[in-house]
């Protein structure tokens, strides 16, 4: 995956070896339990999970944005810009 999109999708690429990976290079794990997703949620289910979590996630679902149509509130038009950290990207 060249560019994903959703935050937890960078957090699950952090959370699993790589080939490429440097000699002592650790991995990040994704903390908690993953979200029932045979449930309804009216927030987004991964609020507790994400690094980059805003209170709106919390209390709304967030639309789809951008060409991928990825529900996220960090791809809202109006949303604070964040950092992506490189290796997340990988």
């Amino acid at each position: 995956m060249k560019s994903p999109s959703h935050p937890y999708t960078w957090g699950l690429l952090k959370s699993i070896p790589r080939l490429n990976m440097e000699k002592g290079e650790q991995l990040t794990p994704i903390w908690g339990q993953p979200p029932d997703l045979l449930q309804e949620f009216d927030y987004c289910p991964f609020v507790s999970r994400c690094d980059y979590a805003m209170e709106i996630c919390a209390q709304k679902m967030p639309a789809e944005y951008g060409e991928t149509k990825v529900k996220c509130w960090l791809k809202h038009p109006q949303a604070p810009p964040i950092q992506l950290n490189r290796e997340a990207s990988k």
